[in-house]
């Protein structure tokens, strides 16, 4: 039988060692730096999907005025675009 080095050659005729996804794939960035490699328009929106939560929990807890809670979550969105168009920029 051939070598291992022929075998590995003729399923990767570029002559690559790996091949697919393992062979442009990066090292896992380090703990805490996951969302560095998101889009910044995906950051934003992730936040203020977090922060739309967040109100909605504490509304419902302290059982709020939903007048409050749709200025706050306006407010919310404006930010969001604005650093969007920041970012843009």
């Amino acid at each position: 039988m051939g070598s291992p080095e022929t075998a590995a050659w003729l399923m990767t005729p570029t002559g690559r060692t790996r091949v697919g996804r393992s062979y442009s794939s990066e090292q896992r960035p380090s703990k805490g730096r996951y969302m560095d490699r998101l889009p910044a328009s995906l950051k934003i929106a992730i936040w203020y999907c977090g922060g739309m939560w967040l109100l909605a929990i504490l509304a419902y807890t302290t059982d709020s005025a939903r007048e409050i809670m749709i200025i706050c979550g306006t407010l919310g969105l404006i930010a969001a675009f604005a650093e969007w168009r920041a970012i843009k920029k």
